[in-house]
């Protein structure tokens, strides 16, 4: 306002608002009408500021919510990979006891045949006992 008028103090003050008030609307002084102009610009002003603070306002929201958003969708895939991953694991753990029960199982018959086996040696060696033993057959 003090570059509308010239000089410093009440003078000055007076002669800025006139020049503001454009020398006087609708029957009105033309210092009321510079105070008038005066409080719309600082009204305007003040709207201007909350609409540009409101749109940075605004514009944090949104960056927030597209960061949150980014956030959700690596949660997401991360819970699909590890999802994935554990299917995997099971499919091998299942194979894995397969094959464990199919070594159970040959094991389980080699005991079978080596028992046998067992019992045959057991079986040759009385017989080669007998066969050596005084008054056995043909001896």
């Amino acid at each position: 306002m003090s570059l509308a008028g010239s000089g410093s103090g009440a003078v000055a003050l007076t002669t800025g608002l006139a020049t503001l008030g454009f020398g006087g609307v609708l029957g009105f002084s033309a210092m009321v009408t510079g105070i008038g102009t005066v409080v719309v610009i600082g009204v305007v002003v003040y709207q201007g500021t909350r609409w540009l603070f409101g749109i940075n306002e605004r514009e944090r929201k949104r960056r927030r919510e597209f960061v949150i958003q980014e956030v959700i969708k690596n949660h997401q895939k991360a819970i699909a990979d590890l999802t994935e991953d554990i299917a995997g694991l099971a499919r091998r753990m299942e194979d894995y006891l397969a094959h464990t029960s199919r070594s159970e199982q040959r094991l389980a018959m080699l005991k079978t045949e080596l028992a046998s086996f067992q019992l045959a040696l057991a079986d040759l060696q009385i017989k080669e006992e007998l066969a050596r033993a005084p008054g056995a057959i043909g001896g």
